[in-house]
């Protein structure tokens, strides 16, 4: 079939041409009429211009990969759906792997007699040696290992371990809290 103009398709018509016959211009010609809203989802949601676009590249794969066996009933609400989800993981994925960088570079920091201070203030009894408080710490989740060594050791506020990891004040607060009840119950 001779398909001279697809800027006049329906959206419903691109998908049943990209879906049933495999048609390229019809899924580029959907891109095209979408892509400012999936770049407007990603740019919200991300917040950072480059990782908004680089995301916006991996959503149209998806769709590409996606949009052959879905069963799309209103394009608009299915579209966001991938979107904020392709959003999410990107949070996952990047958070985790800033909770990774923050604790392999403190790990690789020495622990000098500061790093006692979370036992004496929390009541906690202080470990008899370094590598104790070590084997301690490195049993501890990563959110928590981090929010710890941060507040504690470079006695950094909430604020500013907001600023460097990204987590909200109150995981801060919940990952301090679990950290040092964790290492109470560990010493006692």
């Amino acid at each position: 079939m001779l398909r001279s103009n697809y800027a006049e398709f329906t959206t419903e018509n691109l998908i049943r041409l990209f879906q049933d016959e495999k048609d390229d211009q019809a899924f580029d010609q959907l891109l095209k009429n979408y892509y400012h809203l999936i770049y407007g989802t990603c740019l919200k949601f991300i917040q950072q211009e480059a990782d908004a676009k680089d995301l916006t590249s991996d959503i149209t794969i998806l769709i590409w990969e996606k949009l052959p066996a879905a069963e799309v009933n209103n394009f608009n609400s299915w579209l966001f759906s991938i979107c904020k989800n392709a959003c999410m993981d990107f949070h996952r994925t990047k958070k985790k792997s800033l909770e990774e960088n923050i604790s392999n570079e403190l790990l690789e920091e020495s622990l000098v007699a500061e790093t006692t201070e979370p036992y004496e203030k929390g009541g906690i009894d202080r470990p008899s040696n370094i590598k104790e408080l070590e084997l301690l710490m490195a049993s501890l989740p990563n959110r928590e290992k981090a929010c710890l060594r941060l507040f504690y050791i470079k006695k950094l506020s909430y604020e500013k371990i907001q600023t460097k990891t990204g987590y909200s004040y109150n995981e801060i607060k919940t990952a301090l809290h679990s950290a040092r009840n964790k290492l109470r119950s560990a010493v006692n």
